[in-house]
């Protein structure tokens, strides 16, 4: 048989995929783009043509490269900037900024907020400066191993401040504040020229620059800017510098504080009229509230210009807010009670002295009253510090008001169904809605926040389906625990309890101390039980939460499984489903159970929803119906006949008072101080009791009694 020619031999330089030399001719180039094309699609991979050829292939959409590599003169500016940010050096910064403009280099968005927040300043805070690629060795100018200095094909560039390393310790130079605030307006308006917007960061670091020069009409002007802005979601930290310096000025401009307070406090609203107009710069937003800084300062303002609504008012909110104040807010408090020509009925029979809260009203607040706080000519204030009591009881042992007892301070019934309605709201829609009122007085509901879970994340988009999913599982269990204890008692101050005495976090309670090496990988079911048959043998209406993937035939060990069918014949186990998560269900127990009935786990529910909610409410619902937990030893107890072998299980309720500020009449107010170990009671979390304090619970007591004139009389 005749052998068949070999194959033509391939032109090298026309083979597809060789990238040593690229085709010279269209013809060449068009073969070899029709044999790509003319390809099965099972081969259609990455492509097989080279980086070269395809650089003259047929014209097609040009795509921005991820990997792009950028100017190593703006990367060079970035770091300079960044450097004199970690050393607080503004003038080498601003020597930085103008070569750069000289130079026409173009300067990043981020490195004009840095520049705008080191014209405030940075000694006690820091900002975001990122994190840029590291220079390769030999980029550098410096000599390598073996004395030869490394070649580059680009010319070598010029010695200025965004080419070196800055190295500055000791060297900075300090500027004014004038000079600062010069500065920060060159800078706004060559970004103004250049139509960058400011964020959030960059106009809080001007109002604070303003008001550190005295300039308030500008710091308002900032703020106004802010809250149109597209860019920036305004936060507390806008507002507060201007609020304080209002409070702290030597006028003591109380009227000019409470209109920020009111533009705090208003911002929702304004934002939602906005909007309404085809202006959708400002969202609707949450309310911003102060914090214990603003109400301090407030506080000595109100004092200064003897105006008690302000006074009443602040007092009202810290006592709502703060569960233990700071010393400092402490000592605030009392510089009002200690003069003695402050709040007199006299005072007030002269119309010409007003409050400024008469010219611009503040929203209503859902905060209990601490006022009035007036006093007639013939009465007067006095103060007892570091009074003890009884923690058993409550009772004051000491000081002015020896022999008063503290209140157990509860939530409304308005805050009880508020948080009910949060609660169901999270488990239907997975957001938080809020009643808001609108410009033609119809109340609508909106949004108020973008997390549905603490700080884990942002909320996910729910599916229909699963969204109904939700639904008839939540229906479900509303209709059990309307069949087990009846309808929620959300009002039902005094008189019989129908509801749950105790609901157990059941998982809460499996995985204490159960993190060790080697651990099961399920719950410890004996610890649950030896919780349930504590309160059992004490007669009380227990429900155990447990997800139902406890109880998966691949996790729970068979010993365990006789638990689980005493649990169910005792109609105590509420199995939260699959797709869900238990705290909604032991959390809407506990709140449709009412006031009598306790949550049993140590979790400090920071990370959870709650605290998205009303986290007033919140705190004070926890610090009243919280029970932590801890397990002793193996014992035998008996209960009706029956030896019982179970854990010991050590229980801490809450005290039978509330630690807080609060006033027991119209003659008696006493504020907490803190104590050792105090820890995650203060609404900011900054303060921590340490050995400086006592061990033991102190109280500053405050009475209104006669003056000893008028006892004589």
């Amino acid at each position: 048989m005749e052998q068949s020619p070999p194959p033509p031999e391939t032109d090298s330089s026309k083979t597809v995929g060789d990238k040593r030399k690229r085709p010279d001719d269209e013809a060449d180039l068009k073969v070899t783009h029709e044999k790509y094309e003319s390809m099965p699609s099972k081969l259609n991979r990455p492509s097989l043509i080279s980086s070269n050829e395809r650089l003259h292939d047929p014209p097609k959409k040009k795509k921005t490269s991820k990997n792009k590599k950028p100017n190593p003169e703006v990367i060079a500016i970035r770091r300079s900037i960044q450097q004199c940010c970690a050393k607080n050096d503004l003038h080498t910064a601003l020597n930085v900024f103008d070569e750069a403009i000289r130079d026409n280099i173009k300067i990043e968005a981020q490195s004009f907020y840095n520049l705008l927040s080191l014209c405030d300043g940075l000694e006690s805070r820091s900002i975001h400066i990122g994190t840029p690629r590291a220079q390769s060795p030999r980029s550098n100018d410096s000599t390598v191993e073996g004395g030869t200095t490394p070649t580059s094909s680009s010319p070598r560039q010029p010695q200025t401040l965004y080419t070196q390393n800055i190295e500055l310790e000791g060297t900075r130079i300090e500027m004014k504040i004038e000079e600062r605030r010069k500065a920060a307006m060159n800078i706004k308006k060559r970004m103004d020229a250049l139509g960058l917007p400011l964020n959030e960061t960059a106009y809080t670091a001007l109002v604070k620059l303003y008001c550190k020069a005295g300039d308030t009409e500008m710091a308002e002007r900032t703020i106004d800017d802010a809250e149109r802005c597209p860019q920036c979601k305004p936060k507390l930290r806008l507002y507060s510098a201007l609020l304080i310096c209002y409070c702290e000025s030597p006028r003591n401009d109380m009227l000019n504080a409470v209109k920020i307070w009111h533009k705090m406090s208003t911002l929702h609203l304004r934002s939602d009229e906005s909007s309404s107009s085809n202006d959708a710069s400002l969202l609707p937003t949450e309310i911003i509230l102060p914090t214990e800084r603003e109400y301090c300062a407030l506080i000595r303002c109100a004092t200064a210009t003897k105006d008690d609504k302000v006074f009443e008012r602040c007092l009202s909110e810290v006592a709502e807010d703060i569960l233990v104040p700071s010393l400092e807010t402490t000592h605030a408090i009392l510089q009002w009670f200690r003069s003695s020509n402050i709040g007199t009925e006299e005072k007030y029979k002269d119309n010409s002295t007003k409050s400024v809260l008469d010219q611009v009203p503040l929203a209503k607040s859902d905060a209990q009253s601490m006022g009035p706080l007036r006093r007639t000519s013939c009465m007067e204030w006095i103060i007892s510090n570091h009074c003890s009591i009884n923690t058993s009881t409550g009772e004051i042992l000491s000081g002015c008001l020896a022999g008063r007892k503290l209140k157990a301070v509860s939530l409304s019934e308005k805050a009880w169904a508020s948080m009910m309605d949060m609660n169901e709201s999270i488990v239907l829609k997975g957001e938080i809605f809020q009643k808001t009122m609108e410009t033609n007085g119809n109340s609508c509901k909106k949004n108020s926040s973008q997390y549905a879970g603490g700080g884990k994340g942002k909320k996910r988009v729910l599916s229909s389906t699963l969204i109904q999913k939700r639904k008839e599982t939540w229906e479900k269990f509303k209709s059990f625990l309307n069949r087990e204890i009846g309808k929620p008692e959300i009002n039902n101050f005094h008189g019989d309890h129908s509801g749950y005495d105790v609901v157990i976090d059941g998982a809460n309670v499996g995985y204490y101390k159960q993190n060790y090496a080697n651990a099961p990988k399920h719950v410890d079911y004996d610890q649950i039980d030896s919780m349930v048959q504590h309160f059992s043998n004490r007669k009380k209406k227990i429900l155990l939460v447990l997800h139902e993937r406890h109880f998966d035939q691949r996790l729970m060990p068979n010993w365990a499984r006789p638990l689980k069918e005493k649990w169910t014949k005792s109609g105590i186990l509420y199995c939260s489903p699959t797709g869900s998560n238990d705290d909604w269900f032991w959390m809407h127990a506990a709140l449709w159970s009412g006031r009598g009935a306790m949550v049993v786990s140590n979790d400090e529910m920071r990370d959870h929803h709650f605290q998205w909610m009303a986290y007033r409410s919140f705190l004070r619902w926890k610090e009243r119906h919280q029970v932590r937990f801890s397990f002793g030893d193996w014992v035998e107890e008996k209960f009706d006949s029956k030896i019982w072998k179970r854990r010991q299980v050590l229980l801490t309720y809450p005290e039978v008072f509330s630690r807080r500020v609060q006033r027991l009449s119209n003659d008696a107010i006493v504020i907490p101080l803190p104590k050792q170990g105090d820890l995650n009671r203060f609404l900011d979390g900054s303060h921590y009791a340490d050995e400086k304090n006592p061990k033991e619970e102190t109280y500053v007591c405050i009475a209104l009694v006669h003056t000893k004139d008028d006892t004589h009389t």
